[in-house]
C-alpha cells in the first residue's frame, strides 16, 4: 500500500483554497468539479484545526484519490456502454 506524503515548502497550508487547488492540479489533472472541490476545502479545513497540517493534507489526498477513482469508474462504464451498443 502506498503512503501519502506530499507535502510543499511554496504552499501557505493554512490556505485551503490555495493547498486543494494545488493538489486538484497535481493529483487530478484540474479535472475537479467546483462541488467537490469546496467539500474537499471544507474537510482540509476542519482537518487543519483539529489535527494540524499533515493531517489535512493526508485527507484531501484521500477524497481526491476517491474522487479521482469515481471519475475513472463513469468514464469507462460511459464507453464501455457505447462500444456494447455500437456492435463492438
Amino acid at each position: 500500500m502506498g503512503h501519502l506524503k506530499y507535502s510543499s515548502s511554496a504552499l501557505d497550508l493554512s490556505e485551503s483554497a490555495e493547498v486543494i487547488s494545488e493538489l486538484n492540479t497535481i493529483l487530478m489533472a484540474s479535472r475537479l468539479s467546483d462541488a467537490n472541490k469546496a467539500l474537499i476545502e471544507s474537510a482540509y479545513s476542519t482537518s487543519y484545526s483539529d489535527g494540524g497540517p499533515e493531517e489535512a493534507l493526508q485527507v484531501a489526498q484521500v477524497l481526491m484519490l476517491t474522487v479521482s477513482v469515481q471519475i475513472d469508474l463513469k468514464f469507462h462504464m460511459v464507453h464501455l456502454w457505447t462500444f456494447s451498443h455500437c456492435g463492438f
